[in-house]
């Protein structure tokens, strides 16, 4: 193999070690976006289930009759808010699953052509050494044939 053979698959060994480093990279911060996101919305649901509690303390106190009706209103709009967050996650998971996808599939592709680049290179240096072989042989028939020739004329 020719150093310029070599660099070349010491190249595509350090990119694909490189494009490993960088997938693993994005699917740790995928998994850390994706734990934020459920710690953040966790803090809102707290929040707002203490907002609520305190609302519904307050408006029990003040407002016997009207308490039904606004902790409903209230309930209703928590889980809203869960489902809103829900969503955003999703969304945000499913982002990040197509981006990790497209890396994974770019990746792939290029692999694939280094390898397809690289077979190629090894067929022609298999079929150029194979050619110096049958060339090589080829002389080496030839200076036995002469050598048996002139061993017959001079003996």
């Amino acid at each position: 193999m020719s150093g310029t053979d070599f660099r070349a698959a010491a190249q595509l060994h350090t990119d694909e070690v490189r494009m490993r480093h960088y997938e693993n990279q994005l699917k740790n911060r995928h998994e850390e976006n994706v734990r934020d996101l459920r710690e953040r919305h966790e803090d809102d649901v707290n929040r707002m289930l203490g907002h609520y509690a305190d609302q519904k303390d307050g408006l029990v106190a003040a407002y016997e009759v009207k308490i039904s009706e606004e902790a409903e209103r209230l309930e209703d709009q928590l889980n809203n808010m869960r489902i809103h967050h829900e969503e955003r996650i999703q969304a945000e998971k499913q982002a990040q699953d197509h981006e990790l996808a497209s890396i994974k599939t770019a990746h792939q592709k290029r692999v694939e052509e280094y390898k397809k680049n690289n077979e190629i290179v090894v067929d022609k240096m298999r079929r150029q050494l194979q050619a110096q072989s049958d060339h090589l042989h080829a002389q080496a028939r030839k200076t036995e044939k002469k050598e048996k020739q002139e061993k017959g004329g001079t003996g």
